[in-house]
């Protein structure tokens, strides 16, 4: 994630603006799309200069308040996650692994009854209940394409920022943290280095990003433009993708921004 942050993404932007011809883009982020906005401009804060408006949807930073699922196995993080890394070679959910799990979770899920009664439940334990908004019809295009392959250091990382509730690159313990930070614990992420102007939207039902920390991340940022909840009380964490009224509640909502900015 550090590194997706610091590296693809500058590069992704430069690439997008030099194919354009364009000096400043819109950025819009869903979830970890926002911690690695936030982790560029904390180490390569030059490239606020190159954006209009950072949207943040479900923006994920300090996440310790988080409920879903994850919340259960993050504690475990030290004894888990180095064991899975030598057996997984660094990689979550390897690309043989993962097509079996697409598969079989779209095709259990095109029952419309498992689907309601399981596909979707599966979902709420990670992203927060909201059977209303749920598009039951999605559901196994959602699984024929979710979860996708990432480092195991990613998931680890992510598992450290839910322990600690601190917004910080990723903790090796103290030897190693002392030469590779030159110091005992992580370097913060520095987020008043965000000056690009910021939209936020968040769930009031998301199990992964709860509104307290979302106003915790708000308060730190020099240039909160816009911060906002869905104006729908179940909203979670998936909706901003399979949410019915996904179109009327958010995304008009940012067209709108986009064309302020």
């Amino acid at each position: 994630m550090h590194e997706m942050g610091k590296y693809d993404v500058p590069a992704e932007i430069d690439h997008a603006l030099k194919t354009a011809n364009q000096t400043k883009l819109h950025y819009i982020g869903f979830s970890m799309g926002t911690s690695m906005f936030w982790i560029m401009c904390s180490t390569r804060p030059e490239y606020n200069e190159k954006i209009k408006l950072m949207t943040a949807l479900a923006p994920v930073v300090f996440i310790n308040n988080m409920v879903g699922f994850p919340r259960l196995i993050a504690p475990l993080e030290s004894i888990v996650f180095p064991l899975l890394e030598p057996i997984l070679h660094g990689e979550f959910l390897p690309p043989w692994l993962l097509k079996i799990y697409n598969t079989l979770g779209s095709f259990f899920c095109s029952n419309t009854f498992i689907a309601e009664t399981i596909c979707t439940n599966i979902n709420f334990l990670y992203a927060g209940w909201d059977l209303p908004q749920s598009q039951v019809n999605q559901i196994p295009l959602f699984y024929s394409h979710t979860p996708s392959p990432t480092s195991t250091r990613t998931l680890s990382h992510i598992a450290q920022l839910i322990n600690t509730g601190i917004f910080q690159e990723y903790d090796f313990g103290i030897s190693q943290n002392l030469l590779v930070y030159g110091q005992p614990n992580p370097r913060k992420y520095l987020l008043e280095r965000t000056t690009a102007p910021v939209a936020l939207f968040y769930g009031p039902n998301d199990a992964v990003v709860n509104p307290d920390d979302v106003q915790r991340l708000a308060s730190q940022l020099p240039n909160v433009v816009l911060n906002t909840p869905v104006n729908f009380s179940l909203w979670n964490h998936f909706d901003y993708h399979l949410g019915k009224d996904a179109n009327e509640l958010v995304n008009d909502r940012v067209l709108k921004l986009l064309e302020k900015f």
